[in-house]
């Protein structure tokens, strides 16, 4: 890499690569880019995890500049990035893929400032024999926010989930369907086995500050037991 300019102003501009990464015991492909730092902005523009993420993104510092990220997703698994908010990985048989595009920029990183799309083309959430898939691709526009969208619904197993925007507004995301909790238990990382079906309905807020989320669940036939405990606690 090459450091330029005098300390007060410093500009770093290098090439990396990441080889022979390994996160718990799974084993990811190469990662290459080029990383740009600066007092105004950070901008990485490479491929992530072979060809499965290309991404170009540019976090401004300053309002000298504005926020911007195009991506391109192929089959790429979004649970091997757990870790990084401190879950674990799923157990061997949980997998998931998305493939897709983004194109979003906006003055502020705000979400009521978004300008752009994202185009889902594929999403694929399995644990064993239950599953849940896209039913067919769903397209969002932003306008300084989410301004329309196709409903993204994904289908499988006796199971469904359904996200959509309210009729007659642009704020307001209707969320709703019933899922087998089972695929899901990477999310309660403290636990040992988690099953049972969760049926949801509910509104996301998206015009305020602060995301809010109002509506109803059920959880049926659920049977939960946590690691160094003997017994489980069934029929939730």
């Amino acid at each position: 890499g090459v450091i330029t300019s005098n300390i007060l102003s410093p500009q770093i501009d290098m090439q990396t690569q990441i080889k022979d990464l390994k996160i718990e015991t799974l084993s990811l492909p190469t990662s290459q880019g080029q990383v740009k730092l600066n007092l105004d902005r950070f901008q990485f523009v490479g491929q992530i995890f072979g060809r499965q993420l290309q991404l170009d993104l540019n976090v401004p510092f300053s309002n000298k500049d504005k926020f911007s990220i195009k991506a391109q997703a192929r089959d790429f698994n979004p649970l091997v990035l757990l870790p990084l908010i401190s879950l674990p990985l799923p157990p061997n048989d949980t997998y998931a893929t998305v493939s897709g595009d983004v194109d979003l920029s906006a003055d502020t990183l705000r979400l009521q400032k978004l300008t752009g799309s994202i185009q889902v083309d594929n999403v694929l959430l399995q644990r064993s024999s239950q599953f849940l898939k896209l039913k067919k691709p769903s397209t969002l526009i932003f306008n300084k926010g989410l301004q329309k969208m196709t409903p993204l619904e994904l289908v499988g197993s006796e199971q469904n989930l359904r996200v959509m925007l309210k009729n007659g507004s642009s704020s307001d995301l209707m969320i709703d369907g019933r899922i087998f909790l089972r695929p899901l238990q990477f999310l309660v990382p403290f636990s040992d086995n988690l099953s049972g079906i969760a049926e949801i309905s509910c509104l996301l807020d998206l015009s305020a500050d602060r995301l809010s989320l109002n509506g109803e669940g059920l959880i049926d036939s659920a049977s939960f037991s946590m690691k160094g405990f003997k017994y489980p606690i069934n029929d939730i």
